[in-house]
């Protein structure tokens, strides 16, 4: 290192003290690369850092930009600061902020020399030129503090008396005083004994997988090895079995909370086909085996066999290396893989199992019948400990593919059967729930059934892969077993009910099921949660259902997926049946009955543009219908997967299958759809700006779309310049509560405003932002609260709404006179751990208030797998 280098700091970075000698932060910008350096904690979301002492000091003397004090920093020190982008090159300049002058020393707060004091925990450091910037509370302004009242903050995360952590980390005597004093009484330190409703920080949990929101939109789901590089797995004793030793089944699934349903059917039928026959020569292992590891330890106890897979999007990368470690340490086993995330069209079929050597069979369609007359065919093998069982049996057995002794790769490697008929009677097929399937399974661990009251779809979505049941007569299962299956659930006490059908309210016996659910929770108290998809052209019956839910205290919130609401699009994809208008009559219906709706949307689709994106959101916002939104993903199995549609319209994706770019979007327009997701999904959807963009809208002109645009494209250009956004953007759905609390935050909303739409900061503006700061949970408040406004702000919403649906003239805020806005906090989020992770994925971070829209009532799974 030359002495010619010079650097500053990043001024993205944000940080909190975190014990004595150590701090978190985050970078705002979004391109900070995870590292294995000892400043990134793996615990802490993607961008979180840890820093110490040591690197504290480096930053402090970097922040006089191009100092060539810089260059005297050891490279020990100065490269991790490098490589984690908190030290930056000929960096750019860092902020200038307005910062309160000191007062004078009579006007400080007299420092309890004894009494136990400590850090506010919503104190976050930002770096500026005039050091080290950080909000205070009570006095309302940007504080610039210095090196030792930083480290002194780091001190007192815990309480004990002040001048005694000073003394801990080498302030002795005035100096420590002087710290301490200065802190106290601007309000970063508060009395250990007077905190009020204040909590702990505590430490960050690590996020855990959400399986849905990975299968939907798998933004933050880690990339699988590439197989070639994953290690042998590691050899074992010799596997053997006598001749006549019944042959092992194995079951492989990787989630354990949720009911093993696909393989669970496959089971049951197979131990009741032929009058039972196949249990003479098959034992099929009770347990269900969720890890590699755990299919390894199987493997080891039970000896070599058949290994049923089922593939799904969020299992195949689990599953797939399951199978591999499996022929590695037994390569006589049958590895037999189905399900969606397994292709069906015959070049992506053969190239997939070109790509996975490890594979012997794959099933496409319906696998009940395919997999019993499979182990039929191969009954009579006996040498498995020596000897792989001869595929060529298999030949008469419709719905596979499997590879011919030989080896090799390509079409003449395998032999691809005739595609099976589905089964007609569905009943034909045994339930696991009223068999004895499921009776060995760990059902205490169980957090969700998942059950079919009947198979197929009528429609034709071209993104959609139903069991490769679209386009195809509904079979329906028997009332009887449907009812028999539901109180088995209930009273094995498994929380939640997710019915597989892609349209349930589709029959009027979809009433009587809604009852009979209802019936079960008030019997049993379980299932609490009742999850489905909807049909879209049922609207009496729809209603009523939720609204039966409704009245049992289960999820009662109706879910109609409209995808988009462009025409063009709608063509392409073969949802054109499913007219816009119809949504809107659901919408309808269900606030005429004040019921709480939701929906989906996609990004991504072939013939969608981000002009049409954007419309798409703000059809939802102006329905005030909270939309999940989800990357387009090319199912193998579906229409879109086909690889003459592929062509067709230009579609390229990505090695998890998510769209990157088609004939009317390219990469750069769909990089920036997802981006306007992320910053919906915060901003409007968990409610950091929902009233605030409605006062914008109703009373400015500025679509809410709009302004959500221009908020991300002003945070990408330079998120130093809205550090408190930027966090809020990138960090927001994980934190409740934000960095030094709302007031900073709201006034970096403010300033924006003003700058980009020319606004003036008027009595009705400071109403809107006022109302919308203090809907949000904060620490340290009591409730209920009421919060006297210039102008009344929950009958202008009321207003605003009534607008909407044609009942009110249009009136601005200011022509409102001051009331009273009430709010109070049920949940408990202000008493909640602030940078704890916020796992309500079904719950938005607003308050309670007259303004407020009960869309969901929904528990969280964590939530329900305690109770």
């Amino acid at each position: 290192m030359t002495a010619a280098r010079v650097f500053t700091v990043n001024p993205s970075l944000m940080l909190k003290p975190d014990g004595p000698g150590s701090y978190v932060g985050w970078l705002v910008a979004p391109t900070l690369p995870r590292t294995e350096s000892r400043l990134f904690n793996a615990t802490l979301p993607q961008s979180a850092l840890n820093l110490e002492d040591e690197d504290l000091q480096a930053l402090d003397a970097l922040f006089a930009a191009n100092d060539p004090r810089a260059a005297t920093l050891e490279p020990r020190v100065l490269e991790p600061l490098l490589g984690a982008r908190v030290a930056l090159e000929a960096g750019p300049a860092l902020r200038e902020a307005p910062v309160e002058p000191e007062p004078p020393a009579e006007v400080r707060a007299a420092l309890p020399a004894e009494s136990a004091v400590e850090t506010r925990a919503s104190v976050v450091l930002l770096p500026s030129a005039s050091g080290w910037l950080c909000w205070s509370r009570s006095r309302g302004c940007w504080l610039a503090l210095s090196l030792d009242e930083v480290r002194l903050l780091g001190a007192l995360t815990e309480a004990q008396p002040p001048l005694a952590a000073a003394a801990a980390i080498g302030l002795e005597g005035r100096a420590g005083q002087i710290a301490a004093e200065r802190l106290y009484s601007t309000g970063l330190l508060v009395d250990a004994v007077d905190r009020g409703d204040e909590e702990d920080d505590g430490e960050v949990e690590e996020e855990e997988e959400d399986e849905d929101e990975d299968e939907d939109e798998g933004l933050e789901a880690s990339e699988p090895e590439a197989e070639d590089d994953l290690p042998a797995a590691e050899p074992g004793p010799v596997l053997q079995r006598a001749a006549d030793a019944k042959i092992p089944v194995y079951s492989v699934y990787d989630n354990p909370t949720h009911t093993p349903l696909s393989l669970g059917m496959i089971v049951a039928m197979a131990k009741q086909y032929q009058g039972g026959a196949l249990n003479a020569r098959f034992h099929f292992v009770p347990q269900m085996h969720h890890t590699p590891e755990g299919v390894e330890a199987a493997l080891r106890e039970h000896g070599p066999g058949v290994f049923l897979f089922a593939d799904y999007m969020w299992s195949s990368a689990s599953n797939l290396e399951a199978s591999r470690r499996v022929k590695a340490l037994s390569p006589t086993s049958l590895t037999i893989h189905g399900g969606p995330d397994v292709p069906k069209y015959e070049k992506p079929n053969l190239a997939y199992l070109d790509e996975h050597p490890h594979i012997d069979v794959t099933v496409r369609g319906e696998g009940e019948v395919t997999c019993c007359e499979l182990l039929e065919k191969l009954a009579d093998h006996t040498a498995w400990s020596t000897q792989a069982p001869d595929l060529e049996k298999l030949s008469a057995v419709n719905g596979l593919t499997y590879r011919r002794p030989g080896g090799g790769r390509g079409s003449e490697a395998y032999l691809r059967t005739p595609d099976r008929a589905r089964v007609v009677s569905v009943d034909e097929l045994p339930s696991p729930y009223l068999s004895d399937t499921f009776d060995d399974a760990a059902v205490g661990e169980w957090v969700a059934a998942i059950l079919e009251t009947n198979r197929g779809c009528p429609y034709g979505c071209t993104f959609c892969d139903w069991g490769s049941a679209t386009l195809s007569k509904i079979r329906k299962f028997s009332l009887e077993r449907v009812i028999a299956e539901i109180e088995w659930v209930a009273k094995h006490r498994v929380p939640i009910i997710w019915v597989a059908d892609a349209n349930f309210g589709i029959f009027e016996r979809d009433v009587e099921i809604a009852h009979a659910i209802a019936a079960a929770k008030a019997k049993y108290g379980y299932p609490k949660q009742f999850f489905v998809n909807y049909a879209k052209n049922s609207t009496e019956r729809l209603v009523r259902i939720v609204r039966i839910c409704a009245d049992a205290q289960l999820t009662a919130s109706g879910l109609l997926s409209i995808q988009t609401t462009d025409a063009a699009t709608l063509d392409i994809i073969k949802r054109s049946n499913i007219k816009v208008e119809r949504y809107e009559e659901l919408l309808q219906a269900f606030r005429d009955a004040h019921l709480p709706i939701t929906s989906d949307i996609m990004i991504g689709l072939p013939g969608s543009t981000l002009d049409s994106f954007k419309r798409d959101l703000q059809f939802f916002i102006d329905r005030e219908v909270p939309t999940a939104i989800h990357r387009t993903r090319i199912l193998p199995n579906s229409p879109m997967g086909d690889p003459a549609y592929l062509e067709k319209y230009q579609i390229t994706f990505d090695a998890r299958h998510f769209v990157t770019s088609t004939f009317s979007c390219s990469a750069a327009d769909l990089e920036h759809m997802v981006l306007l997701l992320q910053y919906y999904e915060v901003f409007w959807k968990e409610a950091l700006l929902t009233y605030w963009v409605q006062y914008l809208q109703h009373d400015h002109g500025i679509d809410a779309s709009r302004f959500i645009s221009d908020l991300a494209d002003c945070v990408k250009r330079d998120p130093s310049a809205t550090p408190l956004i930027a966090w809020a953007a990138q960090f927001g759905e994980l934190y409740i509560g934000a960095p030094g609390g709302w007031a900073p935050f709201f006034e970096e909303i403010a300033a924006f405003t003003t700058r980009q739409y020319g606004l003036a900061r008027t009595a009705d503006f400071e109403v809107a932002l006022q109302a919308q700061q203090q809907l949000l949970p904060d620490q340290g408040r009591t409730f209920p609260q009421r919060l006297p406004l210039a102008h009344d702000f929950a009958a202008y919403i009321a207003n605003c709404r009534k607008q909407r649906d044609g009942k009110a003239e249009p009136r601005t805020l200011g022509s409102f006179g001051p009331a009273e806005l009430t709010i109070s906090d049920p949940a408990g989020l202000c008493y909640t751990n602030q940078y704890g992770l916020f796992r309500d994925r079904h719950s938005s971070l607003e308050l309670e208030s007259p303004l407020k829209i009960a869309h969901t009532g929904a528990l969280t799974v964590e939530a329900l797998a305690a109770s």
